[in-house]
């Protein structure tokens, strides 16, 4: 039996939803407030976090959604990261485009590539689940200093990757200690959250909630899971239509159920990790970087699985 790998799930799926934001969902440009029955557009001053467009102000690192831009903007990322824990690694490269469709809906599509998966000598590479990923805002509000804004997001993933069921036949009956590491879920998943969020000149803060949903597939099912994360940012320089630079503290929570293997709970799956960690944001008019580092400062997993330690990712996005 196949023990499939926590770490890995984390960085396939976790990080697709919650990983790779480089946007702060927003129209940030104006505000309207009501003059005697006639609305009043006033632009937003070009200072601390509105110092650029929507699409180049400042929003979480690891934690997902948050991705809505202006309509008819389009996105390319690539996103990098690695993964390190006892007896395994793994290196990832995420290709992803995201687009406005209107001004408060988004298109998110991303094929994540494992350039190296490695758990107990055991090593996979190859395409990962292809995703694709709306976000719409439910409740946005502008004023002249801030922006306050819910969002809703909903992401659908295909098993283009490496499964369980996919495995050769003497690697998916090995023993529980031997683990295999998979590239994809074997099955489609659905998820489904929220995000909630505050942009200020100086200050940038948020919270997001959501759960995954596999389906099964010959006997094997990848353990559903529960994020909770939450971000706190400041402004640290800003270059009006220039530049924005920025740090950002937040902690990443997940929760997962046991994986289903051949019909029957996998012991050595799932559990409960945290991670928190800082990371630096800089954008220009078109140019968005992101580089940090996240410490898993609090793991329990059920049965025998190799723990985790650390988290080095970094995002590169180019707007057109």
């Amino acid at each position: 039996m196949i023990m499939q790998s926590h770490t890995k799930k984390l960085l396939m799926i976790s990080m697709l939803f919650m990983g790779m934001k480089t946007d702060i969902c927003a129209k940030a440009d104006t505000y309207e407030e009501e003059v005697g029955g006639e609305e009043e557009k006033i632009e937003q001053p070009r200072i601390g976090n509105f110092a650029l467009p929507t699409a180049q102000q400042p929003s979480s690192f690891i934690s997902f959604g948050q991705n809505i831009v202006d309509a008819r903007d389009l996105k390319l990322f690539t996103y990098t990261g690695y993964f390190k824990g006892c007896n395994q690694f793994a290196a990832e490269i995420i290709p992803a485009a995201l687009y406005g469709i209107k001004d408060n809906v988004s298109i998110f599509v991303g094929l994540p590539i494992a350039a190296k998966f490695m758990e107990n000598n055991h090593v996979s590479q190859g395409p990962q689940d292809f995703f694709i990923q709306f976000e719409g805002s439910l409740y946005e509000k502008n004023t002249a200093d801030q922006l306050l804004l819910v969002t809703l997001v909903a992401n659908m993933g295909a098993p283009t990757g490496l499964g369980i069921a996919a495995l050769p036949e003497e690697e998916s009956d090995a023993e529980p200690e031997v683990a295999v590491p998979v590239t994809g879920s074997g099955a489609p998943s659905f998820f489904l959250g929220f995000t909630a969020s505050h942009l200020g000149v100086s200050w940038y803060y948020f919270t997001s909630m959501g759960a995954a949903f596999f389906l099964p597939h010959l006997g094997n099912k990848a353990g559903d899971f529960f994020l909770y994360q939450f971000g706190l940012g400041r402004n640290i320089w800003y270059s009006p239509d220039k530049w924005i630079f920025n740090w950002l503290i937040e902690l990443d929570g997940r929760y997962t159920k046991r994986d289903t293997l051949k019909c029957q709970v996998a012991p050595n799956s799932g559990g409960n990790e945290v991670l928190l960690g800082p990371s630096l944001f800089f954008s220009s008019q078109h140019f968005t970087l992101q580089f940090g580092v996240s410490w898993v400062v609090s793991q329990h997993l059920f049965g025998v699985q190799n723990k985790q330690d650390y988290l080095i990712a970094a995002n590169l996005a180019w707007l057109f």
